[in-house]
Parts: C-alpha cells; sequence; structure tokens
C-alpha cells in the first residue's frame, strides 16, 4: 500500500497477562490509515486467542444496508471480515490467527480487498 507509518507503540497489559505491539500508518495524502495490532495470546492470555477461535470456526454472515460482517478466507487464512461504507468513506477491519497464538487485526479506511493486500507487507514470519 506504500503507507508511511505514523506512530508505534508495545508492551503488556497486565491485566490480561498479554504482550502487544501496534502500528498506525497513513498514505501519501494523509486521508486513508491503517491500523495494525498484533497480540499474543500466549499463556494465560489465551482467553482472548480462544475468543477468536470460536468466532473463525463458525459459518456467522451479516449484511447491513452500509456493509457486512462474515468469516471468510482470504488467501488461505481464514478471517473475521467487517466492512461498513457510509457515503464516501469505506471502514473495514480484518482479525486473524497466526500460528494459532497471534491475534492479528487490521483496520483502516479501505475496502476489505484492498485492505487484505497489505497482510503480505506485515512481516509475520518474525514472530517466534
Amino acid at each position: 500500500m506504500g503507507n508511511k507509518r505514523t506512530e508505534y507503540s508495545s508492551g503488556q497489559a497486565a491485566i490480561l497477562q498479554v504482550s502487544m505491539g501496534e502500528a498506525k500508518y497513513k498514505n501519501s495524502d494523509g486521508q486513508k490509515s491503517v491500523e495494525i495490532k498484533i497480540t499474543d495470546g500466549a499463556g494465560v492470555g489465551s482467553s482472548i486467542v480462544t475468543g477468536i477461535m470460536f468466532t473463525l470456526q463458525s459459518d456467522m454472515e451479516k449484511e447491513t444496508e452500509t456493509g457486512f460482517e462474515k468469516v471468510t478466507e482470504i488467501n488461505g487464512v481464514k478471517m473475521l471480515v467487517k466492512q461498513d461504507t457510509s457515503g464516501e468513506t469505506t471502514d473495514s477491519s480484518l482479525k486473524f490467527l497466526y500460528k494459532n497464538r497471534y491475534l492479528i487485526e487490521v483496520d483502516g479506511d479501505y475496502p476489505v480487498d484492498e485492505l487484505s493486500r497489505s497482510i503480505s507487507e506485515i512481516k509475520l514470519s518474525t514472530l517466534p
């Protein structure tokens, strides 16, 4: 997508006992953004992973006047996808598990098909 990173944070959520990382990106004119969150659900924090795992095993689909939410497969990966269009603005989100441990969340001002292409730019193979 060629977006520039504008923010980065990482740390632990003590209550949930999980490690998290987050990065935000904007396109060249600053009109569209993408936010990527990675949550390590290993150990005690596995309840986060369990919740999304149950959702991804469902055959869920919902349509509204302005968008949709469904579990689908994109590039061989099962994801929970949401898209909402209001006027000229489209907001989408993708949630999926990596290595049955990491919850990956990608949110942005792009349609689902465009947002899903940004996943290939995330170097998930560097996660242990």
